[in-house]
């Protein structure tokens, strides 16, 4: 009588263990399908802008070879100490002007080719008690020091870092190319393809990239280029 009342006691739980079973394995499936898959959502960093400048004693003309997105971009100079120097200037039929007398808006200084500190240049009454940008901008040219543009905004925004939920990890770096151009590089590999980078990136230098990782590209640094 004892091992037939187990039977009976044991065939119910047996029914209960199995109904578990499928209904997780239907939770499963079901949960699977619905998993949102980022292929396709990393980040890619434009190629840069290029240039062609033409000094002249009352300006100095700057010709890009596309029109940005965002209609202003930063055109720099590296002083004697090594540090990028910048202005914001508006971009007219892809063409900027710099003229004697404006005042420069920033510096940068760099530590193994990486952004290490920058400054916003104090101005009083929207003047800089200074040296000109374009006396900088000629005598870099006379000294065979770096000058360019780029249209990364950086220090003056900094918004695909202060959004990247990773940031402490390093996968957004500001680091400066062998032109002297200030572009974030991007550590692909730690990643979290949230997407925030690209969404607030309004100048387009961070974009939603089709590629997968395998497929990507970054701008040559001073660093990654050897």
């Amino acid at each position: 009588m004892t091992e037939h009342s187990t039977d009976r006691t044991s065939a119910p739980g047996f029914i209960l263990l199995l109904l578990v079973l499928v209904v997780t394995g239907v939770a499963y499936v079901c949960q699977s399908r619905h998993v949102v898959k980022y292929e396709g959502t990393y980040p890619a960093v434009k190629p840069m802008v290029k240039a062609e400048f033409s000094f002249r004693a009352e300006k100095v003309t700057i010709k890009l070879s596309e029109q940005p997105i965002w209609e202003r971009v930063v055109v720099f100079v590296y002083d004697e100490e090594g540090r990028q120097v910048g202005i914001l200037k508006p971009v007219y039929d892809q063409t900027v002007i710099i003229k004697p007398g404006e005042s420069p808006d920033y510096r940068v200084s760099f530590t193994d080719g990486a952004v290490d500190d920058f400054e916003i240049i104090t101005k009083i009454n929207g003047v800089y008690e200074g040296e000109d940008f374009f006396s900088l901008l000629t005598q870099a040219r006379k000294s065979s020091r770096r000058y360019g543009v780029q249209e990364c905004l950086y220090p003056f925004c900094t918004l695909c870092m202060d959004v990247c939920p990773v940031i402490k990890q390093g996968v957004i770096e500001m680091r400066v190319a062998k032109n002297g151009t200030i572009y974030p590089v991007i550590n692909i590999g730690g990643c979290p393809r949230c997407g925030k980078c690209f969404e607030v990136c309004k100048v387009g230098v961070i974009f939603k990239s089709t590629l997968i990782h395998s497929q990507m590209t970054l701008p040559r640094t001073e660093s990654n280029s050897k």
